[in-house]
């Protein structure tokens, strides 16, 4: 009796604890399935946020390079970086940029990385032909997941032995198209990310818009070289008399400036200002009356005054100049000297800005080897031997070890 008064309790609480575990045991799956989904969705976040950095990265490393390095060599580093940039995004080793022709109907390869050099010189694409070109025609990005099977390289069994999936992406501002990018991988069926394709896209567009700001920006560079260069040379016309010789051989000027300035290791937006400076330099004299700059023989004490005037009259001219703003200083203080002795403020070391201590031992160097009624020019040996004298009075003696540098591989290179 006792038994069966308790056989029915029993039976509850075994049924009881039977449904209690299996609830148990479904809800820690439910809660082990949760956590697992929160972990993938974290690590998903989490790689997400690692790309999107990578990405604001690269357009941030795109930007600076452009805006630190624009110069006329500098655009096949642009075409690199930007390959580079295209495939750390999608994940892949090896790919091209291609440029359209003047005209627009033809691609070639400019760069490439992770493919066989035979490979690349052997593709020449026009407008609507392969894959690239059709990507400048449509204006679109096309994804090419088997290359073995794609109608559009039938024939090509030395791309096949490379490329297995491509993606190709149109260098495109607004209806114009510079070219390409490809990024190929060297599988069949490559997992494109469509979120990673969607970046290239984006980056593709931002590094057309660039590279088109970059050719503005060398073209501009172009007029203003040669806008100062026909300044230098109506201030050699100005100055043709008996004292200076009518012809200063411009282009070794402005080569020496450049060669000294990348020794001394500037930057690329202060090599060109130090260019501009060595070629005007001498523009103030066109304020000196002519009578002065004319006159043959030694100049006595006040008119030796009137000339020590130009770097100022220099700085009246060229201060409204905007684009030549970071030459002013460079031309005032070309004729400072290391010691202090010079003019017009009597700086020191220094205190003297860089580009003024370039021009000034280009200048020296130039009248030394330049003939003059009054004295025989010098040969180079002779000169240089004249600046290494003036090293650490007249000249800064870091500039006369670099510009000699520059004469000796000069001489070595001939």
């Amino acid at each position: 009796m006792i038994h069966a008064l308790w056989a029915v309790p029993l039976a509850l609480l075994a049924f009881s604890w039977f449904i209690f575990t299996r609830y148990y045991r479904a809800q820690l799956r439910r809660d082990t399935e949760a956590a697992r989904r929160l972990e993938e969705g974290r690590r998903a976040l989490a790689e997400q946020a690692s790309g999107l950095n990578i990405f604001v990265d690269l357009l941030a490393d795109l930007q600076e390079f452009i805006t630190e390095r624009a110069g006329a060599n500098s655009k096949a580093e642009v075409y690199r970086r930007v390959l580079d940039a295209a495939c750390l995004i999608m994940k892949c080793p090896a790919g091209s940029v291609m440029i359209t022709s003047k005209d627009g109907e033809e691609l070639e390869v400019i760069c490439s990385k992770g493919l066989p050099q035979e490979l690349v010189d052997s593709i020449k694409l026009k407008r609507g032909q392969g894959v690239a070109g059709r990507a400048i025609e449509t204006g679109k990005m096309i994804v090419v997941d088997d290359i073995e099977t794609d109608a559009r390289f039938v024939g090509r069994k030395d791309v096949e032995a490379h490329l297995k999936s491509l993606v190709c992406v149109p260098l495109k501002v607004k209806e114009k198209i510079a070219g390409v990018i490809n990024v190929d991988a060297p599988e069949a069926h490559h997992a494109f990310g469509e979120r990673d394709l969607r970046l290239l896209q984006v980056y593709a567009g931002l590094a057309a818009l660039s590279m088109e700001n970059l050719d503005m920006f060398n073209n501009l560079q172009i007029f203003y070289q040669e806008m100062v260069q026909t300044l230098a040379e109506t201030l050699d016309y100005k100055q043709f008399d008996a004292r200076n010789q009518p012809a200063t051989d411009h282009l070794r000027t402005r080569r020496l400036a450049r060669a000294v300035s990348e020794a001394l290791r500037l930057p690329e937006s202060i090599v060109k200002y130090v260019e501009y400076a060595s070629l005007m330099h001498g523009i103030g004299k066109m304020g000196i009356g002519e009578a002065i700059l004319r006159k043959p023989g030694k100049l006595t004490p006040e008119e030796y005054e009137q000339i020590k005037r130009h770097p100022e009259i220099a700085q009246q001219m060229i201060s409204k100049v905007t684009f030549l703003s970071p030459v002013v200083p460079m031309i005032l203080y070309h004729q400072e000297r290391w010691d202090g002795s010079g003019y017009p403020a009597g700086l020191k070391g220094e205190e003297i800005p860089l580009g003024s201590r370039i021009v000034a031992v280009i200048n020296a160097f130039d009248a030394m080897v330049s003939e003059r009624p009054y004295r025989k020019a010098l040969d180079e040996n002779e000169a240089v031997a004249e600046l290494k004298k003036g090293a650490g009075t007249q000249f800064d003696p870091k500039v006369v070890e670099a510009f000699i540098g520059v004469i000796e591989r000069g001489r070595a290179a001939h």
